[in-house]
């Protein structure tokens, strides 16, 4: 049970762990897509479809289970009791180094490509005569996502805080990641062998089925180890989306902006004001919201309306338009940033 203290957001003492029936519906699902006889097949835009084929994605699937299962048990002991913070830490590196490693090959063509792409700033002749450049900027962009991985499984972890908030968010960004990766597939008409959109589909519904008991009134958590398990797969189907070439990376910071933003910013401004910044608390700007408004139901829908008007629509431009990518998140950034900043500043003046 999760008894209520002075920083919490509920009133009266809620079950956690239910992570654990989205980890069991999200993996024997995929167990049972992946495992399905070869006959199970279909014509598909005059082509043979078998969803067994989708095991030849250059994700490992087995590894992806191993750093999911990590990530959940050491999230599911500490639904029960505490565990250090450098247990935690060490083993969402671990976990997200072991499915980095496993799409190493992936990760360095798709890192030359861009290297390429960029080239010209310091000289094509630049990176030809310092051949080794490209195998350190590789190697600093290795551990760039995998310091990006674990940041984004601890965010998750921070913004499960109100009914609804973190499920609510998640079906938004992977419905987003299917919508995006399939609209790539019909318009390069290239074949859809990848397991990214099934696996996507898959647990947008294993989070549906938990929403019904956590939202808009919640009868069980998510606990550490749902927000752990949710917060990695998102960052991994994100980063397959974009090493396929379905999405950009632009694209994905814009779409998950309002929690990472939330994060980030809430964590520098506590580090600005000499706080603890490892301490449980109470100043994100949804925590904020939920006080100032009584009411977590109308910050989720503040959050969900923002995310279909704004970051979807910009999203699209994004994608649309490649070059813009860049630049709308900045200016998404720039707005969010008075709107916070903002937002805190009443909330400090009324003692709120």
């Amino acid at each position: 049970m999760d008894h209520p203290n002075h920083r919490s957001s509920h009133v009266l003492p809620t079950p956690r762990s239910g992570g654990l029936g989205i980890f069991f519906a999200f993996w024997l699902t995929t167990l049972l897509l992946v495992f399905l006889p070869e006959s199970l097949a279909f014509n598909a835009s005059n082509s043979e479809f078998s969803l067994r084929n989708l095991q030849s994605d250059f994700v490992s699937l087995p590894l992806l289970f191993l750093s999911s299962v990590m990530l959940f048990t050491v999230g599911l002991v500490d639904d029960f009791t505490p565990t250090s913070r450098r247990t935690r830490l060490i083993t969402q590196l671990v976990a997200s180094g072991i499915f980095l490693g496993s799409i190493h090959s992936k990760l360095v063509l798709v890192g030359n490509d861009y290297l390429e792409k960029f080239s010209h700033i310091l000289g094509s002749k630049f990176f030809a005569e310092v051949g080794y450049f490209h195998t350190v900027l590789i190697s600093i962009g290795f551990f760039v996502l995998l310091f990006g991985i674990v940041w984004f499984i601890n965010l998750y972890n921070f913004m499960d805080g109100l009914n609804g908030i973190a499920t609510l968010e998640a079906i938004f960004l992977l419905s987003a990641i299917a919508f995006f990766s399939f609209q790539s597939i019909l318009t390069n008409e290239s074949p859809a062998t990848s397991f990214l959109i099934p696996g996507s589909l898959v647990l947008i519904s294993s989070c549906l089925g938990f929403l019904i008991w956590n939202f808009p009134t919640a009868r069980v958590f998510l606990g550490d180890s749902g927000s752990n398990l949710i917060g990695f797969l998102i960052s991994a189907f994100g980063l397959w989306a974009v090493l396929l070439g379905y999405i950009s990376i632009f694209t994905c910071l814009l779409l998950s902006s309002l929690f990472w933003l939330d994060a980030t910013l809430t964590l520098f401004l506590r580090w600005s004001k000499g706080e603890k910044i490892t301490e449980a608390h109470r100043s994100h700007l949804y925590q904020v919201l939920s006080r100032k408004w009584s009411s977590h139901t109308k910050v989720v829908n503040l959050y969900i309306l923002i995310n279909l008007v704004i970051l979807f629509p910009m999203a699209l431009i994004s994608q649309k338009f490649l070059n813009l990518g860049f630049y709308l998140l900045l200016i998404n950034i720039l707005i969010y940033s008075i709107f916070y900043f903002s937002i805190q500043k009443e909330a400090h003046n009324h003692g709120t």
